[in-house]
């Protein structure tokens, strides 16, 4: 039987304990910020970049790993793995799978033994698809039949978030000035959510925050019987350890989910959303 390795980004914000559970190894994003260039989760969290940038008067980008950084990591796990299949952010808000692609063309033959999966998706939603690909790794599927799983798969996960405010998405280009202050002045809160075409608005509540989590949660997870309830992810950005506790009792009380994970978000994906955000990541029944 080949070696599979199943590799992702730190991006898909997976709790260390499954790292390690599943021997997934991450290639790391860059912070770039006045200061200099600081890796994301080892040497700066959401925490430090939502600090950094709480007046909106100082930037800071995300920078994904180049082809070579993706050349090298791959011809490391070549030595001790006969396959690895990386699990990418999606295309459609990151150059990550044009690099990673770039990458198994430049190492020639051995590139051959690389796979890339779109996981058309980011953060939890994308951490789902990749602890769904060591699953079947682990049942001894081949690489060929992992792939296809996956490429199914992948369309049934949602992946939202609820914000407490544009602002951090305008800072970073991914909503309008229009849309930052109609959100500011009429107290709106923005749900964004992930498709092939990148992330986009998918609802916006009104009024108390607290209230439209509620809303929010109701909406995801309202119609149960079509939750594949054997994993969910929480992720979460600037919010305190009573905030988090009351949305874990209240998705308690919706779904019960077999495997319930959560984790702090990357400072890439923190640094888009900016604080009071989180998501509810899992996948729909398949038909």
């Amino acid at each position: 039987m080949r070696k599979i390795a199943i590799t992702t980004e730190c991006v898909a914000d997976l709790p260390k304990a499954v790292l390690q559970k599943y021997e997934i190894d991450i290639i790391y994003f860059d912070i770039a910020t006045e200061g200099g260039l600081f890796r994301d989760t080892d040497e700066v969290d959401a925490d430090n970049i939502m600090e950094y940038m709480i007046d909106g008067k100082k930037k800071a980008q995300s920078v994904v790993p180049n082809a070579n950084e993706f050349k090298n990591f791959f011809r490391k796990k070549l030595e001790d793995y006969d396959e690895v299949i990386h699990i990418c952010i999606g295309a459609g808000i990151s150059v990550t799978v044009e690099n990673a692609t770039m990458a198994k063309t430049k190492l020639g033959i051995d590139g051959r033994r690389i796979h890339i999966i779109d996981s058309q998706s980011l953060s939890g939603g994308q951490g789902i698809i990749v602890m769904e690909a060591c699953k079947c790794r682990d049942n001894g599927m081949s690489s060929e039949e992992i792939i296809a799983h996956i490429e199914q798969y992948k369309l049934r996960v949602q992946t939202t978030f609820l914000a407490n405010n544009a602002d951090y998405l305008y800072y970073n280009g991914k909503v309008s000035k229009a849309v930052m202050k109609l959100c500011k002045t009429l107290h709106l809160h923005p749900v964004l959510a992930m498709s092939e075409k990148g992330l986009a608005l998918r609802w916006i509540y009104i009024g108390n925050y607290e209230k439209a989590g509620i809303r929010y949660m109701k909406k995801l997870l309202g119609k149960h019987h079509k939750i594949d309830t054997s994993a969910c992810m929480l992720v979460y950005a600037g919010c305190n350890h009573e905030m988090i506790e009351q949305i874990k009792t209240r998705m308690g009380e919706m779904v019960q989910f077999e495997h319930f994970l959560e984790n702090t978000a990357s400072a890439t994906v923190s640094c888009n959303c900016g604080p009071l955000t989180y998501g509810i990541l899992f996948a729909h029944k398949g038909e």
